[in-house]
């Protein structure tokens, strides 16, 4: 059914119309209010209105599906419109278009296709084998939450015959991290890349990690040799944008999705820290965060990145065998910046709370950060905040998740 103006303004789609058309919300709103209620938002807009590939490719899932667009892009992709209305909805709203039906798109008429390294055409998939219930062979549990989310159809370069590598995520101190296509698996993962060409340097992490099995942890799946490098890499599930690009693109505002985030995380830390682990790197590039499946208003945060993380004794949940070491000098709590012998859970808590005034400043912070009293927390909040960024950790919450229950009992 065609969208009336009444049915984009009742619904509050003002929004996503704006997206894909390339109009301004207020320009957009003006529009369908003077327009009769049943006219078809498309008639009003219709010198903007997507209809070709290259408009409709970008549009994320959930807006094709929100706008009416299924029968443009059913008439791109040569499928039904039933067709391809449950291809859509089976993955998460933000999912591109072209890169849901990446195997039927057309292609850029600039871009070349592209070969691996080997010299071989890339396999294409079966027209028949579209990426609906994703829920067979290995790692078939988390591509059913969400994870299988292919970001695009060019690549680099494939390593050892499996990845191909999308694009560079981030680099610094530790090595680089990349975004690759698993083929085996048929979802988007990261390569973390060490500085170090011998796979025994990763396997520390990789110890650390691979018996953290937690809805806010990003799994690591393997560690790996590049075959024509000879460089060590691990392999960890895609997570999604980091908070520092959240932020870049102006998203996380609304104070229910910054405690969201912030709660999800907490039980991730309280979890490793039950197991021994302390992360020591708590900061907003190392908190993930994208949709979750099926549940189009909330967030799914993970955490990842546990390459400096120290392993506690058991007993008393204290690190007290040398120094782990930290990552971001202004997220790292005092006893870590000034390099304590002994180091507890909190020391992740305060990493946490510096985090939640990142999204509540909405900027990654570049300096060491003074607090300040929030006008939009409550004072029981602002108080909790105070507590978990003590300089003395014996004075935070004894866990993170006590931290994140004060928040939500001040509101």
């Amino acid at each position: 059914m065609p969208l009336t103006c009444k049915r984009a303004l009742d619904q509050d789609l003002i929004g996503k119309i704006a997206a894909a058309t390339g109009l301004g919300r207020r320009a957009v709103g003006s529009r369908l209010r003077k327009a009769a209620g049943q006219t078809q938002v498309r008639t009003v807009l219709a010198e903007a209105w997507p209809q070709d590939a290259a408009a409709l490719g970008p549009l994320p899932a959930g807006t094709i599906l929100a706008l009416e667009l299924v029968p443009e892009v059913a008439k791109i992709v040569g499928l039904s419109d039933a067709r391809v209305a449950k291809v859509l909805a089976s993955w998460h709203p933000n999912k591109w278009t072209q890169n849901v039906f990446a195997d039927r798109w057309p292609a850029p008429e600039s871009d070349e296709v592209e070969s691996t390294e080997d010299g071989e055409d890339e396999e294409d998939e079966d027209e028949d084998d579209l990426p609906v219930n994703i829920d067979e062979g290995a790692g078939g549990d988390w591509l059913r939450r969400g994870v299988a989310t292919r970001t695009s159809t060019q690549h680099s370069r494939v390593v050892n015959s499996r990845y191909e590598v999308r694009r560079l995520l981030g680099k610094g101190g530790f090595g680089r991290a990349e975004l690759a296509w698993d083929r085996n698996t048929k979802a988007d993962v990261v390569l973390k890349y060490s500085h170090e060409t011998r796979v025994d340097q990763l396997e520390r992490e990789m110890k650390r990690v691979r018996d953290l099995r937690h809805d806010h942890i990003c799994i690591c799946w393997d560690i790996a040799a590049d075959q024509a490098t000879g460089e060590a890499f691990l392999v960890f599930e895609y997570g999604g944008d980091s908070l520092t690009q959240m932020i870049e693109q102006g998203a996380l505002r609304e104070l229910d999705e910054v405690l969201a985030v912030t709660g999800q995380v907490a039980g991730a830390l309280d979890y490793a820290h039950e197991k021994g682990i302390f992360h020591n790197d708590v900061s907003p590039s190392n908190v993930l965060v994208m949709p979750r499946p099926n549940r189009r208003a909330l967030l799914h945060a993970r955490l990842t990145d546990f390459g400096i993380a120290s392993v506690a004794k058991p007993a008393t949940h204290t690190m007290v065998a040398g120094h782990p070491g930290y990552g971001h000098p202004i997220y790292a709590s005092p006893e870590l910046n000034r390099l304590a012998e002994k180091i507890t859970r909190r020391a992740d808590q305060y990493s946490l709370a510096l985090v939640f005034c990142t999204l509540l400043e909405h900027e990654v912070f570049e300096e060491r950060y003074v607090l300040r009293k929030f006008s939009r927390l409550s004072s029981r909040q602002n108080a909790a905040l105070r507590r978990a960024l003590h300089s003395d950790e014996a004075q935070r919450f004894p866990s993170c998740t006590a931290f994140f229950k004060e928040l939500v009992a001040g509101i």
